[in-house]
């Protein structure tokens, strides 16, 4: 877990070199000394795992627009130049459209098919 000096807790040999001018190498996280309660926590536990918490929600991003909802033709329309499915995506910047799935994954590398609702 990142960050657990905040609530203090040292870790070491996180990581390990086999010759003394050599590349560190990761050392597997059950391989690590953790010693709790090592110095003074600069944040309560409750706060730090609310944080924690919070940053694991926020991480995932929706660059093209998120799926709200269900579409009653999801399944069933298909990108006439590759054959991928097509979706609803609604966004506030273009109207409410079906998109192919290359382009909404590969951007421009992808075929530009998109049908407008109406």
């Amino acid at each position: 877990m990142p960050f657990l000096y905040l609530i203090g807790t040292l870790r070491q040999h996180k990581y390990t070199r086999k010759k003394i001018h050599g590349a560190d190498t990761k050392v597997d996280e059950s391989e690590h000394f953790v010693f709790e309660n090592h110095h003074e926590a600069i944040i309560d536990y409750k706060t730090w795992a609310y944080t924690q918490e919070q940053l694991k929600k926020r991480t995932t991003t929706h660059y093209r627009g998120v799926k709200k909802y269900d579409n009653v033709y999801s399944g069933f329309l298909f990108c006439g130049d590759c054959g991928s499915p097509m979706f609803s995506m609604s966004r506030s910047d273009i109207a409410p459209a079906y998109t192919c799935g290359t382009y909404h994954k590969r951007g421009l590398k992808g075929p530009t098919q998109r049908l407008r609702m109406n």
